[in-house]
């Protein structure tokens, strides 16, 4: 159950995070902001697939269905939170260096943020529906 708990808090800042994003490179307050609750998220996140990854399966308990597509969509977006903030912190140092528009990989970071945010929706999403 705390996987879950934990997996629905993180999807707060996470849509927090990508909702600033696109101020975060014209503003560096927002900027920092931005970086911060990326960081928060990053903890929430990783609490959460920790527990999902090492906690013993319950018994009886079986991978159909809605329960199998939302691990489907944890082999997208747990790369992509590893990722995001890696070029979260290449975009970051480029616009703190003065670079008016990030460049090379790092301008891949709103791509690949949206994309996790999508994919990491949808399996919250799945699960509390229970499609």
């Amino acid at each position: 159950q705390w996987h879950q708990w934990l997996g629905l808090a993180a999807l707060a800042p996470m849509a927090t995070t990508y909702f600033l994003g696109d101020s975060a490179g014209k503003n560096s307050d927002n900027r920092n902001l931005h970086a911060a609750l990326g960081i928060g998220t990053a903890v929430l996140y990783t609490a959460s697939a920790t527990l999902a990854i090492l906690a013993p399966k319950p018994d009886g308990i079986k991978d159909t269905g809605s329960t199998k597509f939302h691990r489907w969509l944890s082999y997208i977006h747990l790369p992509l939170m590893i990722i995001v903030p890696i070029l979260g912190a290449l975009a970051k140092q480029q616009l703190d260096d003065g670079s008016r528009r990030t460049s090379g990989i790092a301008s891949l970071h709103g791509a690949a943020s949206t994309t996790l945010l999508v994919t990491y929706s949808l399996a919250v999403t799945i699960m509390v529906f229970n499609f």
